[in-house]
């Protein structure tokens, strides 16, 4: 009796000590519409949507007070998953929109978790769009910390996936729609976080990628299971660098010659998938 005792102690701490968290309501099944709801104002989306905060008008455009739409088949798009989805756009004269989705328990500041979202660049009324930027917030109506722009594709639902460390204790993943010129429309689903309690960072997503940190050059080993479109660097905001890379015994090798010492991302695309592995340059 002791031992089972000691055994359920033993247990009962390690479920306490293992937080585990998770997005509430990231597929946006949990709302109250009915239809197409279209050009939501934030107050109104807000009294719709569960664990889901709208805040760009408020807190990002002078011009209006928010056009998030909560979409379902049918209305121009069919969600990725479930029945309901999320639309979000970028007008330069009224700005971008953004959300804040609710964590079930803080991030810890310092652990690393790895997020996955879906995400369709819409062209039925403009032909270009805006990217995705997530990020971490311990508010529901501040963008937080940037932790990834993702790039949708055209009229096709297509993955996005990355690890980040938190850098605070955050309450909310936020997604707002970059300022980058592109008026448009995009919709997002189901996102999803998942902690990793311990990262190798050379084999994620079985893809290698060696040595991390380096001061030098990058190696990225596909394996024999993965095929991809491209291969790029890029920055933490996302944005591409233009690097010269070259093969070596069927390995992508980019040469990091005058790149700054920091924090960058290997990424990996396809029309239907997108894979980022962090690493750093000393």
């Amino acid at each position: 009796m002791k031992i089972k005792a000691f055994l359920f102690t033993c247990l009962a701490c390690i479920q306490v000590l293992g937080i585990s968290q998770s997005l509430i309501n990231g597929d946006f099944e949990i709302n109250t519409s009915t239809d197409c709801d279209y050009n939501l104002d934030d107050t109104l989306f807000n009294s719709k949507m569960a664990n889901v905060v709208a805040f760009g008008g408020a807190y990002l455009s002078p011009y209006n007070d928010g056009e998030v739409d909560i979409l379902t088949h049918g209305c121009y798009i069919d969600p990725y998953k479930g029945n309901w989805c999320i639309g979000i756009a970028y007008d330069y004269t009224n700005g971008n929109d953004a959300i804040a989705i609710e964590i079930d328990s803080h991030l810890i500041t310092g652990n690393s978790y790895e997020i996955e979202l879906f995400m369709f660049g819409n062209i039925e009324f403009h032909t270009a769009f805006p990217d995705i930027m997530i990020g971490e917030s311990m508010s529901d109506t501040v963008f937080g910390e940037l932790l990834y722009t993702a790039v949708p594709s055209p009229n096709i639902w297509k993955s996005a996936s990355f690890i980040f460390t938190a850098q605070q204790n955050s309450n909310y993943i936020t997604v707002r729609t970059s300022e980058d010129g592109s008026k448009g429309w995009v919709q997002v689903d189901n996102f999803t976080i998942n902690p990793i309690t311990k990262i190798d960072s050379n084999n994620v997503f079985d893809l290698k990628v060696y040595p991390n940190p380096t001061d030098s050059k990058i190696t990225i080993d596909f394996g024999e299971n993965i095929s991809f479109g491209s291969v790029y660097l890029m920055n933490t905001t996302g944005v591409q660098l233009d690097k010269r890379f070259f093969f070596n015994n069927d390995k992508v090798c980019f040469d990091l010659l005058g790149l700054s010492p920091g924090v960058y991302y290997v990424k990996v695309e396809s029309n239907e998938i997108s894979k980022s592995i962090k690493f750093i340059k000393e």
